[in-house]
């Protein structure tokens, strides 16, 4: 069976290979399993599914942040594209595990490549294969630890490398870093999957409220990408249809700044740890962030705004 982000490159890159084998191998097993999961079917709960999520972050990857030009090796791709399937995969099963799912997704891969019985993980990964995956799938994501600090986990993969200067290590951060930044430009329209009116959030509950924040961010992004004229930065291009149908007010503005701010400090945290500090990186390296918009009242608002905005 074929599907439509076959035709990526981050997947056609791997043609001719046992590389593509073993990628479709798991696929198979786990894209069911992504796709009929809690994290998929709880209504108000942001897709992290295998149709919408993965899928978008394939192209993500294969449009915007792997720098093909520089020649990484088919191996790299397909740990990178592993990753991307894996990297959520203990939402599958439990929502609550938020949080921690980059800790527990690590977990999850380790304990099935050191189990003594035969799985799906094992039966197609290599031990240093899965260990790289399994780092990479840590580093994608800031964790709480016991006591409630927020961990952030690529600097933790850093340290790591840091004290072994091993290739692998350095292949787990770099990867971690690809993963981290193409998990986060999937924050636009796209990464919905049902109807609006179908979305229902309880206004009493901050877990709900802040769903619903960042459901209504996803609405207000059209597209993130790649500036042709600067290699350095990304651009996210406003849903002004939404504006156009629906009008244009302050608060939108503030969300659309927000999600500006959101991407430079997970670029800030990439690039301080990973990018500027380990040599052949195979990922576009970017600086900066601009907003796109032709709607009159967002330019507006963008170049004059009225509230202060959160930052991350």
């Amino acid at each position: 069976m074929t599907y439509e982000e076959d035709e990526y490159d981050c997947i056609k890159y791997l043609e001719n290979s046992i590389y593509i084998e073993n990628f479709n191998t798991l696929r198979g097993i786990f894209r069911k399993r992504l796709d009929q999961g809690a994290a998929s079917s709880e209504i108000k709960f942001t897709t992290h599914d295998y149709s919408t999520h993965c899928k978008n972050i394939y192209k993500i990857i294969s449009e915007t942040v792997v720098d093909f030009s520089k020649k990484p090796s088919k191996k790299t791709i397909f740990l990178l594209d592993v990753a991307v399937l894996l990297h959520d995969i203990v939402m599958a099963d439990n929502t609550e595990l938020r949080e921690t799912h980059a800790k527990d997704g690590q977990m999850f891969v380790l304990d099935a490549i050191y189990s003594n019985d035969r799985n799906e993980i094992n039966s197609v990964l290599d031990a240093s294969s899965a260990k790289i995956i399994a780092s990479a799938i840590y580093g994608h994501g800031n964790i709480k630890n016991n006591v409630g600090v927020k961990v952030n986990t690529l600097e933790e993969l850093y340290k790591k490398y840091e004290h072994t200067k091993t290739d692998d290590d350095k292949l787990a951060c770099q990867i971690g870093a690809a993963l981290r930044l193409a998990d986060e430009l999937d924050s636009t329209v796209d990464r919905i999957n049902r109807p609006q009116n179908e979305y229902h959030f309880n206004e009493n509950l901050e877990k709900d409220r802040l769903s619903k924040s960042h459901h209504m961010k996803l609405v207000l992004v059209d597209k993130i990408y790649k500036d042709p004229e600067k290699n350095d930065q990304l651009k996210i291009a406003t849903n002004d249809y939404y504006f156009e149908k629906n009008g244009f007010n302050d608060d939108l503005g503030e969300m659309i700044l927000e999600v500006k701010n959101k991407i430079i400090k997970e670029l800030e945290c990439i690039n301080s740890y990973i990018s500027h500090k380990i040599d052949g990186c195979f990922y576009r390296i970017f600086h900066s962030v601009e907003i796109e918009t032709y709607n009159s009242d967002m330019q507006i608002y963008l170049d004059h705004p009225k509230k202060k905005i959160k930052k991350y």
